[in-house]
């Protein structure tokens, strides 16, 4: 089944995965793609021997023993596919055109969540084959299936011990993504990943979280303030010019909805977890500081499109 673009950007929202999966729990959409999406692994390696080859883009794992190295040459690629070895384009969005079939669906993407991309690593993995041991990300998981399947292997999160003694005791859920679908695995969840009959390509995507220099820029970007932070002072030592400005700044942000800007800013620095969809539903429903966190946060969570 190959989806149209409405019809990804529909199900996303129906499914909710911002609102009801992000930091939570796992996602699986047996189809997200179109058909056209569809990358081999000539269609990949054809594709980098015209890139402009760096050897910081291209990782080389092993599986007996587990085991990483960079590829020198494009030569170092095709001898390492020939082996079975599995390899990681490194950055891969740097190296997309804004042309291609799939940038309207990672777009689709960071609109849903509410984030940019922030780096996207392409796996060729070898059927039959895992390119990692069973480990946790420090990042919420996005994964595209492009050609071939992957078994993921997934294990509730765990306080403190060691992951792979951990993993084999404890059995896992198994989750399987074919060729056009989507999963999203939160961070800190140990999973390992196994490709399945014929060569896997994937992609991973990182999304980057907005910090909280994200949200006081945005805050300080309206219109409002512009012509008091754009005034230039006489003097470092002008304490009289000084005070004026930041007077006149303080009485612009008592002007902004609610009038209570600074107090949202202050309340953030102590709850960055307000960043989140479900802080801001908490504070939303405290109502006191409805106008300003819709400001803050419709400022900090619509980003543009970056590398497309």
């Amino acid at each position: 089944m190959s989806l149209s673009l409405a019809e990804s950007t529909k199900l996303l929202e129906q499914k909710g995965l911002s609102e009801s999966f992000w930091n939570k729990k796992l996602l699986l959409l047996e189809s997200f793609l179109p058909c056209i999406a569809r990358l081999t692994r000539h269609k990949v390696l054809d594709w980098l021997c015209q890139c402009e080859f760096s050897t910081t883009m291209v990782l080389i794992r092993a599986t007996n023993p587990f085991s990483k190295s960079r590829a020198k040459s494009y030569q170092d690629v095709i001898a390492a596919v020939a082996s079975g070895k599995s390899i990681q384009i490194l950055q891969f969005q740097k190296h997309l055109s804004s042309n291609y079939c799939l940038v309207p669906y990672l777009k689709a993407l960071q609109a849903e969540i509410g984030l940019p991309i922030k780096a996207i690593t392409l796996f060729l993995t070898p059927e039959r084959q895992q390119s990692l041991p069973a480990h946790i990300d420090d990042v919420d998981v996005v994964t595209l299936q492009l050609s071939g399947s992957k078994c993921w292997e997934i294990w509730e999160p765990i306080e403190s011990g060691d992951i792979s003694e951990h993993c084999l005791v404890v059995k896992p859920d198994r989750v399987t993504v074919q060729e056009s679908g989507l999963l999203y695995l939160p961070r800190n969840v140990p999973h390992r990943v196994i490709s399945g009959d014929g060569t896997s390509v994937s992609i991973g995507l990182i999304f980057r979280r907005p910090t909280l220099s994200d949200l006081v820029n945005r805050v300080f970007a309206s219109d409002d303030l512009t012509e008091v932070l754009s005034q230039e002072l006489s003097s470092t030592s002008d304490v009289e010019g000084s005070i004026q400005l930041w007077r006149t700044l303080i009485d612009r942000l008592q002007s902004l909805p609610d009038k209570t800007v600074p107090s949202v800013l202050e309340h953030l620095a102590h709850h960055p977890e307000s960043l989140s969809k479900e802080g801001q539903s908490s504070l939303l429903q405290g109502g006191a500081v409805t106008g300003p966190v819709r400001l803050a946060t419709k400022r900090v969570r619509h980003f543009n499109v970056e590398g497309f």
